[in-house]
């Protein structure tokens, strides 16, 4: 059966008073309630716990569904070795679904990093090229502009100029510095949330 339903028979089944449970296991009333009704699953220790308190058996087939039957807790079938077994089963177990929650926690932080560092960019809605480049290099990854050409150059020389950067006779001393100045904010934030490993974006417009 699945946990949600273990942890309702056992819970129903019970001679311990609800109260009784709560101070066993150490949650609350509301805690129980949930439990009972369904809207949220036991912790895998806490429903190992209340089985014992009931004086059943209960084995786990995976994280989701376990056998439960009637057992003698001192009688002969069941040794101490193998609850310790259990025991250090169950907590690898846990620990495993601790560290998915954490992966998944972390994977939740690196999406809104990303979404800060791209809202974190001023957008020209009529810029004329774009350079997209690595953070911790020069290396150009992508440079757009129309099939055209600009500013009375060209595509491709327009292209080849622009790889010429700092130097490149496109730009008055003025503007590449404050390109540089743009571009060490952007490549700095990017490095401070955690996502270097992305491409910085330099979109100018003239």
């Amino acid at each position: 059966m699945k946990k949600s339903e273990a942890i309702q028979k056992l819970i129903n089944e019970s001679d311990l008073a609800i109260g009784e449970i709560c101070a066993e296991l150490k949650v609350s009333r509301f805690i129980v309630h949930k439990w009972r009704s369904g809207e949220s699953n036991p912790r895998r220790e806490n429903l190992n716990k209340l089985a014992r308190l009931n004086n059943m058996n209960l084995v786990w087939l995976n994280n989701k569904e376990v056998l439960l039957d009637k057992d003698n807790i001192d009688g002969e079938f069941k040794s101490e070795q193998d609850e310790n077994d259990n025991n250090r089963i169950n907590q690898i177990i846990q620990n495993q679904l601790d560290l998915i929650e954490i992966l998944k926690t972390d994977n939740q932080s690196l999406k809104a990093n990303f979404k800060k560092f791209q809202l974190s960019k001023s957008i020209i809605n009529n810029h004329d090229f774009s350079i997209s480049r690595t953070i911790d290099t020069e290396e150009f990854i992508n440079i757009r502009i129309s099939l055209n050409g600009l500013l009375g150059y060209s595509n491709n020389e327009f292209i080849k100029l622009i790889k010429k950067w700092p130097s490149s006779p496109l730009f008055d001393t003025k503007t590449v510095k404050q390109m540089q100045k743009d571009e060490k904010m952007r490549v700095d934030l990017a490095k401070n949330l955690g996502i270097s490993h992305f491409d910085i974006s330099d979109h100018i417009l003239y």
